[in-house]
């Protein structure tokens, strides 16, 4: 059976082999290590960092800076962009053969942007020049953003200087209390003219004349009134007259009919023209009581309807101008009240435009003032105005940064050191391999 671990290599049998084979592993370990030191002495150079610093303007908001740019788009937008093509740009211009490899960094909670480029001493120049001319591109293309926002607050404090300039001027003032100043004056005339004495005078006569006048006309429906009752009495005194007369005649017929009849009793020829003179009285007192009773009973029954007519017209229509009266007498007491009224109306109407007129004083000073504190606070801005500056431009470390020469040449000790046990490691394999294929071979 074959032994597992024969193929296995210790840390005791390796240090056996290199003692075996140090020769091998010195003259590998010294050419490896001759190589090496003469890279480090004569070629590896040392490099330095080239540092540029940019800080983001700033703007105040609410008494707070606020970057014009926020540091995130800004340093997306430096390395995706502005570097590439700078550095297209800035090799062609200077044929630089050499690789550049810049970065663009943001510590964090700054406004600041670092430009970190590696360099040797004898291109630390060149690369200071590289990192100028990248932060001034940089720099340019931010002020493009700070012009824009300080041509809108320098716009806005124009208009608020303009429209203080406007405030300020006098005629402003007067054009905007003209009219106000107007009205105040119209209601002070509708006032006085509510007050004026001469105008109550002539009202209150107005309505005593309207009042005379239908009180005559009422005196003088009352003396028709007196005149028609006049009448009336008169006709009721020639009624009774007739009314006598009437039985007057009544009696005269009926002693007519009574003497007729006692003549016609001795009935002769004498008696016969008595009966007609008789006759013919009694005929003509008959025709005169008609007509006496046509009067009473028609003509004076007519004449009284008429006269009774007329008083009850003229009842109605001193009822009417009673009622007109009245009328007059409440619109001169309506007037009156609503006089009072107009005049409290019109008191209030005026001190309400005297007190739009000192608003309007008061309005333009508060626009005034806002005006004057809008302007302070647009040039507080502008002064609080921070643009994008550079800090440093292309300043190289004090030191070299990365490894020395001496670290390069401990770390090439080491290496060749290395690559001679790798050395021995190879022969090793190649003995074994050597052994198991002898091994293998057909006895």
């Amino acid at each position: 059976a074959e032994d597992p671990d024969r193929d296995q290599l210790s840390l005791i049998d390796l240090w056996i082999s290199m003692a075996r084979h140090k020769k091998l592993f010195l003259i590998v370990s010294a050419a490896m290590y001759a190589v090496l030191l003469t890279h480090a002495l004569f070629f590896y150079k040392e490099r330095y960092s080239v540092v540029s610093t940019l800080q983001i303007g700033t703007i105040e908001s609410d008494s707070t800076p606020v970057p014009i740019e926020s540091p995130g788009s800004l340093l997306s937008k430096v390395n995706n962009a502005i570097i590439p093509s700078y550095t297209m740009k800035w090799l062609e211009d200077n044929s630089y053969s050499k690789k550049l490899k810049v970065s663009a960094e943001n510590p964090k909670n700054t406004n600041v942007i670092l430009f970190i480029n590696k360099a040797t001493e004898e291109d630390i120049d060149l690369i200071s020049d590289y990192q100028s001319g990248l932060v001034e591109t940089v720099r340019s293309d931010h002020q493009q953003i700070i012009d824009s926002i300080k041509s809108k607050v320098l716009t806005r404090l124009n208009l608020a200087q303009l429209e203080l300039n406007r405030l300020r001027n006098p005629l402003t003032l007067e054009s905007k209390l003209n009219s106000s100043r107007i009205k105040v004056d119209e209601e002070a005339f509708k006032l006085k003219k509510l007050d004026d004495e001469e105008f109550l005078r002539i009202q209150k006569a107005e309505f005593q004349n309207e009042l005379l006048l239908e009180k005559n006309k009422i005196k003088r429906l009352d003396e028709e009134a007196a005149l028609l009752h006049s009448q009336l009495d008169r006709l009721s005194d020639r009624k009774e007259i007739l009314r006598k007369k009437i039985d007057e005649i009544t009696a005269q017929i009926d002693k007519a009919v009574a003497a007729r009849t006692e003549a016609a009793a001795k009935a002769s020829e004498s008696s016969a023209i008595s009966l007609m003179l008789i006759d013919n009285e009694i005929m003509q007192s008959q025709l005169l009581l008609l007509k006496i009773e046509e009067r009473y009973f028609v003509e004076l029954n007519e004449k009284k309807e008429e006269l009774q007519n007329k008083i009850e017209s003229n009842q109605l229509q001193k009822d009417e101008l009673n009622k007109r009266i009245e009328v007059i007498k409440e619109r001169r007491k309506s007037f009156l009240h609503e006089q009072n009224l107009l005049k409290d109306k019109q008191q209030l109407k005026l001190e309400e435009a005297n007190m739009k007129f000192e608003q309007i004083k008061v309005d333009h000073r508060h626009h005034l003032a806002k005006r004057e504190e809008e302007i302070r606070e647009i040039k507080a801005i502008l002064e609080s105005f921070r643009e994008t500056r550079t800090i440093s431009s292309g300043i190289p470390s004090l030191g070299p940064t990365g490894k020395t020469a001496i670290d390069m040449i401990v770390i090439y000790f080491l290496l060749s050191l290395l690559s001679g046990i790798v050395a021995i490691l190879i022969v090793l394999f190649r003995e074994k391999v050597d052994e198991r294929l002898a091994e293998i071979k057909p006895r």
